[in-house]
């Protein structure tokens, strides 16, 4: 290079900033370079090919970004790659088969969240007048929690639909740590309405017989009263001996739509001859086992949501 003249050096420099034409490197097409710069092919000679394709692909590129720098460029690739799945953009047959299968599985999920809050909502409006007896708040509280995971899956199987469709990275990751919270609730709330099933008799049986000494006296006890003998058609805790002669007006059969007189003598025609113990505990059991029950199934879909959303998170490159 030291035959080389500050001028040609200058134009030299100038030229890679500018980002000039392959050809004229090679000397094909600009007579200029040919007239007055004849040392020009001699000094392009020593240029590695390598070297000449990355001037051009870099051309190329600040042409279609609109004259961006590289480094804006590596940012927009960054970009790029986190929102995008795949190369180009393209999903493999694998990649199809996954968006398509957590696809169906969020659906699902938010049919499952949907029964789940129906569930728990008539389940607390129409029969919470059990709870007043129970002598437990167990039963409610997992109904509670239930409703809430609900709620909360509904939204979320929305967003692993929209996650799967966009393939967005970053929303994938959301989706899968809330997926995983969601699942680890509702199996709380499952196991909690199962095991209440085994404590119901002896915190049930003991509320009873402590209420029906107040039945009169406290409004909220005595419409819990009413409301299991009418609904569930039974009378006392065993038997309707429990009332010892003070039978209450919800103990006695329906007759053409009215209360008959069960008061004065009773019968096996005027009076529910079940006791209320048994019956609520096999209606609590059976209502406990339909929740854990939906709460088991909606959990395994969204374990198979949960593997899904962390498969397509990791195939998004």
């Amino acid at each position: 290079m030291s035959q080389v003249s500050p001028f040609h050096q200058h134009y030299k420099k100038k030229d890679e900033h500018d980002s000039l034409r392959p050809e004229r490197y090679e000397g094909g097409d600009d007579d200029d370079d040919d007239d007055t710069n004849p040392q020009g092919r001699w000094q392009m000679s020593k240029v590695s090919p390598f070297y000449m394709l990355y001037i051009d692909e870099n051309v190329n590129r600040r042409r279609l970004r609109g004259g961006k720098d590289d480094d804006d460029d590596d940012d927009d690739d960054d970009d790029d790659e986190f929102y995008t799945m795949g190369h180009d953009g393209e999903l493999d047959i694998c990649g199809k088969f996954i968006k398509c299968c957590m696809f169906v599985a969020n659906v699902i999920m938010f049919i499952g969240g949907v029964v789940i809050v129906i569930l728990g909502v008539w389940t607390i409006q129409e029969k919470g007048f059990i709870n007043a007896l129970v002598g437990t708040n167990l039963f409610l509280g997992s109904v509670y929690i239930l409703i809430f995971c609900g709620v909360a899956l509904c939204g979320v199987s929305f967003s692993g639909c929209l996650a799967s469709v966009r393939e967005m990275k970053c929303l994938l990751l959301t989706y899968a740590l809330a997926v995983f919270i969601l699942l680890v609730m509702i199996l709380i709330g499952g196991i909690l309405a199962y095991t209440f099933r085994d404590k119901v008799h002896s915190s049930m049986e003991q509320e009873m017989y402590s209420s029906i000494k107040t039945y009169g006296e406290e409004k909220a006890l005595s419409r819990a009263w009413d409301d299991i003998q009418e609904v569930l058609e039974c009378c006392g805790v065993m038997s309707y001996t429990d009332w010892k002669g003070h039978i209450p007006e919800s103990c006695c059969r329906l007759s053409s739509g009215k209360r008959v007189n069960c008061k004065v003598f009773q019968t096996s025609l005027n009076i529910w001859k079940n006791g209320c113990l048994n019956v609520t505990e096999e209606f609590i059991r059976a209502h406990a086992a339909i929740v854990a029950g939906a709460a088991v199934s909606v959990s395994s879909l969204m374990l198979l949501g949960f593997i899904f959303g962390l498969v397509m998170f990791k195939m998004i490159e």
